[in-house]
């Protein structure tokens, strides 16, 4: 008896672990292309933050333009992400002690976020933010980023919130959702630039004497 219980017992630990591979392995992506999927989405709403919270969560603050971006997957297989090379043409803020290195020449800032477009077994997979379109190789942008304190990497500070493109001189929130109160739309960057350096200034005033 004792040894059927055990033959019992050890059949119903391997079926529980066969159960378990498998539904860990159906969550993969490598999993969803075999079974015919090809594009998944995702919404990161980040919070809704003010503009002042944006700049007082940034360890860096940085006008640049996108160089290249390149996707993977994730160590479990189970996202993707991209990292860019980013070239900084402006910071307005870089918080003392963040650690955030600064690029010298012909350096790149490296930039991580989630989403992209990967190949799995030969075929395109493709994992979007449905709010946060992807950033634009050549496109200027003025990102508002953070350290991430798992990878070590910049991230953009409340999902695509803290993302604002630049073009033919105006500035738009990347963002589709903008700020709970307020959207920035087809703001003059000179403008958003005055209005960013002030927020910086004030905040830096608030914080305690080192001295």
């Amino acid at each position: 008896m004792k040894v059927v219980n055990l033959i019992y017992i050890a059949g119903a630990i391997c079926i529980a672990l066969t159960a378990f591979s498998v539904a860990q392995e159906s969550r993969t992506i490598p999993y969803l292309v075999r079974h015919g999927f090809f594009d998944e989405s995702f919404t990161d709403e980040g919070g809704y933050p003010t503009f002042a919270g944006l700049e007082q969560n940034s360890d860096l603050i940085v006008r640049c333009r996108i160089v290249s971006g390149e996707s993977h997957l994730t160590q479990d297989q189970t996202q993707v992400y991209t990292e860019y090379k980013v070239e900084s043409l402006g910071i307005f803020k870089l918080t003392a002690g963040s650690d955030v290195h600064i690029p010298g020449p012909h350096e790149f800032l490296q930039i991580r976020r989630q989403g992209g477009v990967v190949m799995v077994n030969g075929r395109e997979f493709r994992s979007e933010d449905r709010n946060f379109p992807g950033f634009l190789p050549n496109e200027e942008y003025v990102l508002f980023l953070s350290k991430d304190k798992n990878t070590g990497k910049l991230t953009v500070v409340a999902g695509g919130q803290g993302a604002f493109r630049i073009v033919n001189g105006n500035v738009n929130h990347v963002d589709r959702l903008g700020f709970k109160d307020e959207q920035i739309r087809n703001v003059d960057y000179h403008a958003f630039a005055d209005r960013l350096s002030k927020a910086v200034a004030k905040s830096k005033s608030q914080q305690p004497s080192t001295q």
